[in-house]
């Protein structure tokens, strides 16, 4: 540890390495000093660590479609990674891509054949966050329930997955509100120009400055 750990140069019979969630709860992983009888002290996996290792496994470990994979592409093959691994994350990136390509197409012809425009506005709008948010979950649960990466993948779609959700609402929100703002100031059929609509021109500026602001917000 660092100077600053209270640890620090202490000698110490138990150490962290880390913790995991189990069940809803934290376990951790720990290391602790132990000296057999006539030998050396020797450092050894803690028995509390050790006895949740089925209920980890069952949960972190491989899922039942790796498992039912061939001896062969569960080897290693570069950088750390299984053969399946190698064959699997192009093929997973693929099929998102196509899965994103395909919902927007559906969403944008649902969109088109909507009757009155403030639907046909409403669904231009969700059309996005909508595709972005079916892709990331289905993301998740692929990674979680068909193919459980290794640490060096996982480490970067888990917090993509997270980035996915986030980025979902943030442009619902901004799409909802700029097209609400939008029809609450002017009809595209209609012209502002004439002096009788200087009310509706001071407002339509007022709500557009409102929702350039708010964009920024979100």
């Amino acid at each position: 540890p660092s100077s600053d750990d209270p640890f620090a140069a202490q000698p110490r019979r138990s150490i962290r390495l880390w913790i995991v969630d189990l069940d809803n709860r934290p376990v951790s992983i720990r290391l602790n000093r132990v000296k057999p009888e006539g030998e050396e002290p020797v450092w050894v996996f803690s028995r509390q660590s050790v006895e949740n290792l089925p209920a980890l496994y069952e949960i972190y470990g491989p899922s039942k479609v790796e498992r039912a994979l061939p001896d062969w592409m569960q080897d290693e093959a570069l950088w750390g990674l299984r053969t399946w691994e190698m064959i699997a994350l192009p093929l997973f990136i693929a099929a998102i891509i196509a899965v994103a390509w395909a919902l927007h197409h559906a969403l944008t012809i649902v969109a088109r054949r909507q009757k009155g425009e403030f639907a046909t506005m409403m669904f231009r709008a969700l059309r996005r966050p909508m595709t972005i948010f079916i892709v990331t979950f289905l993301a998740g649960m692929v990674t979680t329930n068909v193919f459980v990466f290794s640490g060096r993948i996982s480490a970067v779609l888990s917090p993509l997955i997270i980035i996915g959700y986030v980025l979902a609402a943030m442009v619902l929100l901004m799409n909802v509100v700029d097209t609400l703002l939008d029809r609450l100031v002017v009809k595209t059929d209609e012209d502002l120009s004439s002096k009788e609509q200087e009310q509706r021109r001071g407002l339509a500026t007022q709500v557009t400055a409102w929702r350039r602001a708010l964009i920024v917000i979100i």
